[in-house]
């Protein structure tokens, strides 16, 4: 996983940094390679610390233990580390819901392009029926819809395109 991670990591930075100037670009280049790599390292500083404040507490937190945390016999509370990321999570995840499913100006970009796509292909329509000549009535009817079929059925048969 961390392989994979790192070749996303390291193409995304060029391609960030792609229109930028080249002696800025270097130095934002090494700002978000070392912000990357210190939250990487403070995962797992963190967990562990977490682990450890857990593993001080008792079992059962409403009991009193009769033995001292350096006994072999001492076990901590393991599971409150589960809860309490849990929670946390619960509590981002409701946050990060709260967004939009798409953000304004995407939107409008989309339906202008929609638009333009709209437009592009009706004059393309409008030139190939003026290209091409109507069919004899003898080919028109049911031996065209019957091609449209057998066209459609080939091209979404996965059998048929596992060939190709």
């Amino acid at each position: 996983m961390e392989c994979n991670f790192e070749c996303v990591s390291q193409l995304s930075a060029v391609k960030m940094f792609s229109k930028t100037e080249r002696s800025s670009a270097i130095i934002w280049l090494w700002l978000v390679a070392g912000f990357s790599y210190f939250l990487r390292m403070l995962g797992p500083a963190l967990g562990f610390a977490l682990a450890s404040f857990c593993l001080n507490m008792y079992i059962s937190p409403t009991l009193t233990p009769t033995i001292d945390k350096q006994d072999p016999r001492w076990l901590g509370a393991w599971w409150i580390g589960w809860i309490l990321l849990g929670v946390l999570l619960m509590v981002f995840g409701s946050v990060l819901g709260l967004f939009p499913k798409v953000l304004p100006k995407a939107a409008a970009r989309k339906a202008a392009a929609s638009e333009r796509a709209k437009f592009q292909k009706l004059n393309d329509v409008n030139k190939q029926q003026e290209a091409e000549p109507e069919l004899p009535a003898s080919l028109s009817g049911s031996v065209l819809r019957t091609g449209e079929k057998v066209f459609f059925w080939f091209h979404l048969n996965e059998a048929y395109i596992a060939w190709f």
